[in-house]
């Protein structure tokens, strides 16, 4: 464990505590060696001083109020961000050629679906341009006519989606928002801080347990496979080290 979490606990008040952890989760400071933060260990620690940890980064205080400058920048004044190892192909959505990879169905076990997609097994690892969609809140209006997502129209707009990519998705692709990272040479994408949070915490490798859950049920005589849960985790593309400056960022 890189953080000795005692100096917070040990601290007389919130106030004091927040002052010592300004001293080390910093963005220079990001890595996981000795006396460094990862999100994987804030996020692991799950106790109220890891809990303010992860606001600090976020930017808000207790109630969710942003408070100084907001979210973690780094020297430059630039949004901090953090690159997630991509563990298997299943966790992407759609290859740089275009073609669609099964999410929606990961039991099937052939090289390319009836839907034309691609279908990874559990071990494939993502290829160099593939895209990772993650999925944010619900839309509450069609997007195209304006008209609220009542089941009818949900279904309208599954329908044009599903027309426009050329092939079967699941309702949640049509209605809701959906962020895209694409894979680099590495293996990885690198995303901003929240949704770093989000997929480690859903399906980061160590974090979520089981690492694996059962397939959907399929014909006796099909393969079933199972579908595994860890699918990111925390990469480190640590800066060049550099004199650290104590932090003026203000204590709420």
């Amino acid at each position: 464990m890189a953080i000795d979490w005692s100096k917070f606990t040990g601290a007389k008040n919130a106030q004091e505590a927040r002052v010592q952890m300004v001293e080390i989760i910093r963005p220079d400071n990001y890595g996981k060696g000795a006396e460094e933060w990862c999100l994987t260990e804030l996020i692991n620690e799950r106790s109220s001083e890891s809990g303010m940890a992860l606001r600090y980064v976020e930017g808000v205080d207790p109630a969710g109020k942003k408070v100084g400058q907001g979210a973690m920048k780094t020297d430059a004044g630039l949004e901090f961000v953090v690159k997630l190892r991509v563990l298997s192909r299943q966790a992407c959505f759609e290859a740089a050629d275009g073609k669609g990879i099964n999410t929606w169905d990961t039991t099937d076990v052939d090289d390319v679906n009836w839907n034309d997609e691609y279908c990874p097994q559990i071990g494939d690892k993502p290829v160099e341009g593939d895209v990772v969609w993650v999925e944010g809140n619900a839309l509450t209006h069609d997007p195209h006519t304006g008209k609220p997502l009542i089941k009818r129209y949900k279904l309208a707009l599954k329908a044009r989606v599903e027309a426009k990519l050329g092939r079967t998705i699941k309702p949640s692709i049509a209605t809701h928002h959906h962020s895209k990272y694409t894979v680099d040479a590495g293996g990885c994408i690198t995303v901003p801080y929240l949704i770093a949070v989000q997929l480690l915490s859903l399906k980061g490798r160590g974090l979520v347990l089981p690492q694996f859950s059962e397939g959907a049920g399929r014909l006796k005589d099909k393969k079933v496979r199972q579908i595994t849960n860890w699918l990111f985790e925390e990469a480190f593309n640590k800066p060049k080290d550099k004199p650290h400056v104590k932090s003026t960022a203000a204590v709420d």
